[in-house]
C-alpha cells in the first residue's frame, strides 16, 4: 500500500501532512485538513503559485497501467480537497508523467473537466512558482540536509 503525503512551503518552513488514505498516528504526520485551512487564507494572500498534485494513485485511482485512455475514478479524499482549493482561488495543476505526451494530456483534461468541471492544466515540470506537490512517490528530506523528514514503518 502507497501513502500521498503533502509537503508544503509555508512562510520559509516545511511541514507533513496526512496520508491521502487519512491515516493517523503516524510518526512526523500531522491533520492535512487542518493545517490547509488553517493556512489557506494565507496562502491566498501572501503567496502566488500553484499547487501540483499527481494523478494516478493520488487524485485518481491506479492499480496498474491499462493504456493512455484509462484514468481511474477519483479518490474521494483527494478530490474534496481540489475541489476546495479550486473554490478558494488557487491554481491547481496535475503533475503528471502522463504530461510527455500531448494526446495523454487531452485525455487527462478531460477526465478533469468530467470530474472538476474545468480542464486543469497538466505538466511534468516544477518550476519557482510551485507551493506544495501531493503525489504518493514523494520523500520529504529538510532542505539543506538530505535528511528523511519522515518514514512510515
Amino acid at each position: 500500500m502507497s501513502y500521498s503525503l503533502n509537503f508544503t512551503k509555508v512562510f520559509s518552513s516545511w511541514r507533513v501532512a496526512e496520508p491521502s488514505d487519512g491515516m493517523h498516528g503516524v510518526s512526523g504526520v500531522v491533520d492535512g485538513d487542518a493545517m490547509q485551512q488553517r493556512f489557506s487564507r494565507a496562502r491566498k494572500e501572501q503567496l502566488n503559485g500553484w499547487i501540483g498534485v499527481d494523478l494516478d494513485g493520488t487524485l485518481a485511482y491506479y492499480d496498474g497501467w491499462k493504456g493512455a485512455r484509462h484514468i481511474g475514478k477519483p479518490i474521494p479524499a483527494m478530490a474534496k480537497r481540489v475541489r476546495a482549493w479550486l473554490a478558494q482561488g488557487l491554481e491547481v495543476r496535475i503533475f503528471t508523467a502522463r504530461a510527455c505526451e500531448l494526446e495523454q494530456v487531452r485525455h487527462v483534461q478531460a477526465w478533469c473537466e468530467r470530474y472538476f468541471g474545468v480542464r486543469l492544466a497538466v505538466t511534468n515540470a516544477k518550476d519557482f512558482d510551485m507551493l506544495e506537490l501531493w503525489d504518493d512517490r514523494c520523500v520529504q528530506v529538510q532542505p539543506n540536509t538530505g535528511q528523511i523528514v519522515s518514514r512510515f514503518s
